[in-house]
């Protein structure tokens, strides 16, 4: 019996660190048009205003005129992210020992960030598939455009650019560029030209994109084409659990703890499907996101594509954004299933730790 009290505390120490080091923000400024999506849903459009709580796991994505400012309560407390338009990202968080690590996950896009003093205990990184940007109390712009290439600019103080091969660091006057997932380049650019180096970099691989036009829909619609069997294939295996994941979002949201063996079976019931669509999310949201920036080129009229990928795209637009989300959040309500089974490794740690270099 008091072995069952002490591994019950422990289950809810770890909720309780979980919960209270959760990244936290609030819309402090937007306009245009902001999608928010939250626990797998598209919250409606009249609740995504200033004074919004953002929470960890929510999908924030901004059109092409649209634009938002988060001042972030937790980690660095008093730190701005500015979210430029056509950026899809998401936070998350994770703890190691006494130590919590908040990440911002830029699917693609820009984000500005003037980054508050960080506690000893706190980190706060910027994450890509292929990058990770640790942040040493600085003013800093990170940019991945639609086809994968990044461009790091630092206005003050310096910004951990890592790939699993090597590191190197943006600092004022220095810039870090990365092709293709390879290993970043520096560039010297002065502190004055930062904005105007970044503004004409942006601009040419936009340009480049909507020049491309129907030859970009024809290799991104052939992408789509093999990806979304083995999507389909991964959510249709993990919404058979819905029941189960529902279950634990009405157990978490009233504070409860269940019985440990009980979570334990239930995460192992989980597995096989998570590590399944784990695989296949990442590379399904580059394409999806990127698919919905051509099919709003073309509806601008900056091209015409007269094939049949963003009409079959279109489709499927509205419906397969909501298993996109409703995937990511299934496997954040896992992480915490998994906690609740003792917070021991998870399907998702090896996947996850593959971007911490």
């Amino acid at each position: 019996m008091k072995n069952a009290v002490i591994i019950l505390a422990v289950c809810m120490s770890l909720l309780s660190l979980s919960a209270q080091n959760a990244v936290r923000g609030e819309i402090a400024y937007l306009e245009g048009d902001v999608t928010i999506s939250r626990k797998g849903e598209i919250l409606p459009f009249y609740e995504v205003d200033m004074g919004l709580t953002l929470e960890e796991e929510d999908v924030i994505r901004t059109g092409q005129n649209g634009y938002l400012e988060i001042d972030m309560s937790y980690p660095a407390s008093g730190s701005l992210l500015k979210i430029q338009p056509d950026t899809v990202f998401y936070f998350e968080s994770r703890e190691n020992g006494g130590s919590s690590s908040a990440r911002v996950n830029i699917i693609s896009g820009s984000i500005g960030l003037k980054v508050s003093k960080l506690a000893r205990n706190e980190s706060l990184n910027v994450e890509t598939q292929s990058a990770v940007m640790g942040i040493r109390g600085t003013e800093f712009f990170v940019n991945k455009s639609p086809t994968g290439e990044l461009l790091i600019t630092c206005r003050e103080g310096k910004v951990s650019c890592a790939t699993p091969a090597m590191e190197t660091f943006a600092i004022p006057g220095t810039v870090c560029l990365q092709n293709d997932g390879q290993d970043f380049k520096d560039e010297a650019v002065p502190v004055g030209r930062l904005d105007q180096y970044r503004e004409q970099w942006w601009k040419a691989r936009t340009d480049a994109l909507v020049s491309l036009g129907p030859l970009a829909v024809e290799y991104y619609g052939g992408r789509y084409t093999r990806q979304l069997p083995l999507f389909n294939d991964a959510w249709e295996e993990l919404n058979r659990n819905n029941r189960l994941f529902e279950e634990y979002e009405s157990i978490l949201a009233r504070g409860e703890t269940p019985a440990m063996a009980k979570a334990t079976r239930d995460k192992m019931t989980l597995t096989s499907s998570v590590i399944k669509m784990r695989s296949a999310l990442p590379l399904m949201e580059e394409i999806f996101y990127t698919l919905l920036i051509l099919d709003e080129y073309q509806r601008r009229g900056l091209f015409n594509d007269s094939s049949r990928n963003l009409k079959d795209f279109g489709k499927r637009r509205d419906s397969l954004e909501k298993e996109i989300v409703k995937s990511r959040y299934y496997l954040s309500l896992y992480s915490q299933i998994s906690r609740l089974a003792g917070g021991g490794g998870s399907a998702l740690d090896s996947m996850m730790n593959d971007r911490t270099f």
